[in-house]
């Protein structure tokens, strides 16, 4: 019994809701009074809600402070040519969903092809008749609802692609940059270094010690670790500046228009940030998390994007022999050779 009392009362509440859809806003545009009355009079008693156009008001800022459904442009207007009006509230952006019915006299094809090229969705002829007036925008109304629910759900459907993008090139742990993203926008900054004619340089960095200290303390707190790493150097680098997890602890940095020395200094910012930081569960025993990096520039030091990251690469494994903790550049690899 619980269960068919509570059935009705759902389809009584989705009924109201439904009836309460089919009540619009009407914006009423009309210099002649009879019919002005008259049809404000028919809508009322519907339920409706009139708001009703004076000569000198302005019917696009109408429209959109009332919350338009249907705007009713009464034909011929004396202060405004209605055809005008029509096509002003379909070329604006906020008032072109806006359904709008023309009443006139004399509905003819002239009328019909004049009235459809401004942008006009029905037509009634006057002396308007009530059922039909009200049938029309019913059915105006609903028509409205639908295209407003169908931009909601195009919206979501945006919002939701918007995500799965995001997921496909975002690194799950860390929350930045994948590999697969990495290599991607490495390339395209070596194409816009070699349009635009400025430097682009690679910093590959990596956790010192991480791999003991994962196996010491376990893959849940080396994954806090990762966490706090790659979020201290994303709030530490310019919002043009491209961070990548590139592999495991290892983490890539492209810095467009941004020379050697420049990228060596951004790089010993990123170790001196690291090193004060405080990492939640690290042990004192392990003397902190830092991390060592190593530094090349495009065109600087290589030819394409392949030997910028084997010269990156390489200058990591020189800071690392350096004593971790350190900065190598390119300049290293070569002074080593």
């Amino acid at each position: 019994m619980s269960t068919t009392i509570i059935n009705r009362a759902a389809a009584a509440s989705a009924f109201s809701s439904l009836l309460k859809r089919e009540k619009g806003i009407i914006l009423l545009v009309s210099d002649v009074h009879n019919s002005r009355l008259l049809i404000r009079t028919h809508l009322s008693s519907a339920g409706h809600r009139v708001v009703v156009w004076h000569p000198g008001d302005n019917v696009i800022t109408m429209a959109q402070e009332h919350q338009t459904d249907i705007v009713i442009l009464d034909m011929p207007l004396l202060h405004e040519d209605g055809y005008v009006l029509c096509r002003l509230l379909k070329k604006n952006p906020k008032t072109e969903l806006i359904p709008v019915v023309l009443l006139t006299e004399y509905f003819h094809e002239e009328t019909a092809d004049l009235g459809y090229s401004a942008g006009a969705d029905d037509f009634l002829n006057k002396p308007v008749n009530r059922l039909e007036l009200l049938a029309r925008i019913r059915s105006l109304i609903r028509i409205k609802h639908l295209y407003e629910a169908l931009e909601e759900k195009i919206l979501e459907l945006e919002n939701t692609q918007n995500r799965l993008q995001e997921l496909v090139i975002r690194d799950e742990l860390s929350g930045v940059y994948n590999y697969r993203f990495f290599q991607q926008q490495l390339h395209q900054e070596i194409l816009r270094s070699l349009r635009f004619e400025y430097p682009v340089s690679l910093i590959i960095m990596d956790i010192d010690n991480f791999k003991k200290y994962n196996d010491q303390f376990g893959h849940p707190q080396g994954d806090k670790i990762i966490k706090r790493f790659a979020s201290l150097i994303k709030d530490n680098i310019r919002k043009v500046d491209i961070l990548s997890r590139y592999g495991g602890d290892e983490f890539a940095l492209i810095l467009p228009n941004t020379s050697r020395q420049a990228a060596i200094s951004v790089a010993d910012k990123l170790r001196s940030v690291v090193e004060h930081a405080y990492f939640p569960g690290a042990k004192r025993a392990q003397k902190g998390i830092t991390l060592s990096a190593g530094v090349a520039s495009y065109p600087a030091d290589a030819m394409d994007a392949e030997e910028l990251l084997q010269l990156s690469d390489i200058a990591l494994y020189m800071a690392k022999e350096k004593g971790k903790n350190q900065i190598a550049s390119v300049d290293s690899v070569h002074d080593s050779n």
